[in-house]
């Protein structure tokens, strides 16, 4: 390691308080180029979580959930274009892979296998295809609408085909898979 390489390594990696790991080690699984690049957008999101009172050292990364992500994210496209935001979400990603993995739960057979997502994960999914201008943006939107308003199964939106709509009838059928 060349003496320019070992600075950027070691500013990258300066002002580490013990009690913050994650990003720590997050940052040691990367090449001196990408921490110098995700620094910063690890930077702008914990100055962005905490109205500006934490640095990216200081910051409490382990509360933050997966609402909190979907605002954020939006909130991170309202600034930057959307190749930037998606590197940004990365870096947070990856942060977050180095938390604890949570106790399992026990729970009875008779348990979802999904999960509830809430009112503002559906605004934010709606949202961000309806940015999408391409024919994927409606499709998408098409396809959460029918989840959310016919309370389908995964399994029988996907089986869902073409001919199963009448356009002229207005009517979709769905048909219980097996």
């Amino acid at each position: 390691m060349d003496t320019d390489e070992k600075k950027i390594n070691d500013e990258a990696l300066s002002g580490f308080a013990p009690s913050h790991p994650l990003v720590k080690q997050y940052l040691e699984s990367l090449s001196v180029g990408s921490r110098r690049t995700l620094l910063p957008a690890l930077q702008r999101i914990a100055y962005l979580r905490s109205n500006g009172k934490d640095t990216v050292f200081t910051h409490n990364w382990e509360s933050i959930d997966t609402n909190e992500m979907l605002r954020l994210q939006q909130k991170l496209l309202e600034e930057y274009k959307p190749a930037t935001v998606n590197k940004m979400m990365s870096a947070l990603r990856g942060v977050l892979r180095y938390l604890p993995p949570i106790p399992s739960l026990k729970t009875s057979s008779a348990a979802h296998k999904g999960r509830m997502i809430g009112d503002l994960a559906i605004k934010a999914l709606l949202g961000a295809c309806a940015k999408d201008r391409s024919p994927l943006g409606a499709r998408d939107a098409a396809l959460i609408a029918v989840f959310l308003g016919a309370g389908l199964r995964r399994s029988e939106a996907i089986s869902l085909k073409t001919i199963d709509y009448s356009s002229n009838e207005k009517q979709l059928w769905v048909y219980k898979r097996a």
